[in-house]
């Protein structure tokens, strides 16, 4: 049983109490009275409970009989009130710059402790409350500037910085300098082709304007739909169900194939090769 000795010595008008086990040269079951405060010598700060200028070790044991306010250490685990305290028991493993799971392959759920992957994030749909905001954090954001966006990569050759320089990529990208009365965005889409090499710029083959406008193969489209290149159609039999106010161009399963025109009355028009549009030249007119 360990044995109180008090110091005739003070600090900063405080007793000092020394504790000694003659026998076993070691501690033992020792409670301190109410009141008392606990301090390591040579250290300055009594003025809340026990204060420590060095590491505490704890040695293994089995777990107490009794856990309630109990601090103690069962293997390499250390616990509080029987509950492990150790980074494990959070899931998250703070390495100093990097925050991370303790176990790789642990789920994060966000309004769900049942993720069915590694990331879900559950949402009422309210304000405040329907998805993942991705939001660039500065005063001064310029026409042009990236607003965010995800990246699509692999482990195999470097892992990109940037998104931008992924595999695949979806971005946003500011449509004019941003205020309170200014938020026009663009909407991008960007992969990288086969043989390019890890950390160069992907391509971007896909632009969605402030205005609604799309464009395929150009960041400037002209119209509704402005595609820079060839747009290749799939032969089939016949026109499509009629739809009032809109026509259709398709190309008709014939040998060799046709380019047709139906109208919203259903009435198929060939384009070009003898049919009623004169000198191959196809004519379409976009109504927004």
């Amino acid at each position: 049983m360990a044995t109180l000795y008090r110091s005739k010595q003070t600090l900063r008008a405080r007793a000092m109490i020394k504790i000694f086990n003659k026998e076993e040269q070691r501690i033992t079951n020792v409670i301190f009275p109410s009141g008392i405060t606990v301090g390591i010598p040579g250290d300055a700060d009594f003025e809340n409970g026990m204060a420590l200028s060095g590491p505490l070790t704890f040695k293994t044991t089995t777990v107490p009989s009794v856990t309630d306010l109990r601090l103690y250490v069962s293997g390499t685990t250390l616990y509080f009130n029987g509950t492990e305290l150790t980074p494990s028991a959070s899931g998250w493993t703070d390495d100093g710059t990097t925050v991370r799971l303790t176990t790789s392959t642990d789920k994060v759920g966000i309004g769900t402790a049942s993720p069915m992957n590694k990331l879900q994030i559950d949402h009422t749909g309210a304000d405040g409350d329907d998805g993942l905001m991705i939001v660039r954090a500065d005063s001064s954001t310029a026409d042009g500037d990236l607003l965010g966006g995800i990246g699509f990569d692999s482990t195999d050759g470097n892992v990109p910085s940037s998104i931008t320089e992924s595999a695949a990529f979806i971005a946003a990208y500011a449509a004019e300098d941003h205020s309170t009365d200014d938020k026009g965005g663009d909407l991008v889409f960007g992969t990288t082709t086969i043989d390019d090499n890890d950390d160069t710029t992907s391509h971007e083959w896909m632009r969605i304007l402030d205005s609604g406008e799309v464009g395929i193969g150009t960041a400037s489209p002209q119209s509704k739909l402005t595609v820079e290149g060839a747009v290749t159609l799939k032969e089939q039999s016949a026109a499509d169900s009629d739809a009032a106010a809109y026509g259709q161009i398709w190309v008709k399963d014939d040998t060799p194939n046709t380019l047709y025109f139906t109208n919203d009355a259903g009435t198929d028009t060939q384009l070009g090769g003898g049919g009623a549009i004169a000198d191959n030249i196809l004519a379409v007119q976009v109504f927004s």
